[in-house]
């Protein structure tokens, strides 16, 4: 037995100490001056944050909207239901170029894509088959899911720590 594998007794009130310090340390994270109104206290920071609930607010309507309207894309109700639930899946996917292009850049690429095929959706109604629909919802509801995904990373990044858990509660309610 070398001395390295050998335990050492701690005392009780060793113990005590260690987990008051501890005790001490996660009651002092919430720092009660912090608030809200902390997003909006300066320029660059109500910028920010205004710029945060737009993108926020502009994710979830296209996010929401296809899982809403999915009795009005061609084919049968319950089929396309299934198909955007699965699509959701590879959702994970879009992990691998945000840590290569940025996150910005990333999360600005499922916007454009999923807000594209959305505005191409309603004009592909008078077409006789209804696989072109699905189509282009399931692209739509792909890039807004992986949008989420990014936005539920992003967003916090962007605020000081003591920010990060009140920022995120803040546009995560303005979506709903």
């Amino acid at each position: 037995n070398s001395p390295v594998h050998e335990k050492e007794e701690v005392s009780e009130s060793d113990k005590q100490e260690l987990i008051e310090s501890v005790e001490g340390r996660i009651s002092n994270d919430d720092d009660p001056n912090v608030s809200i109104i902390d997003l909006f206290r300066t320029t660059p920071a109500t910028m920010m944050s205004v710029g945060q609930i737009s993108a926020w607010f502009a994710i979830s309507l296209v996010y929401f909207g296809l899982i809403f309207d999915v009795k009005d894309i061609g084919g049968n109700e319950y089929v396309n239901s299934a198909l955007l639930a699965a699509v959701e899946l590879s959702v994970w996917l879009f992990f691998l170029p945000m840590n290569y292009f940025g996150r910005k850049s990333t999360f600005l690429f499922c916007l454009i894509i999923s807000s594209i095929s959305c505005v191409i959706l309603p004009f592909t109604k008078p077409l006789a088959d209804g696989n072109v629909q699905i189509v282009f919802a399931m692209v739509g509801k792909c890039m807004a899911a992986g949008g989420f995904s990014i936005l539920y990373t992003y967003s916090p990044e962007l605020y000081p720590t003591v920010l990060r858990g009140r920022s995120l509660l803040f546009h995560y309610s303005q979506l709903r």
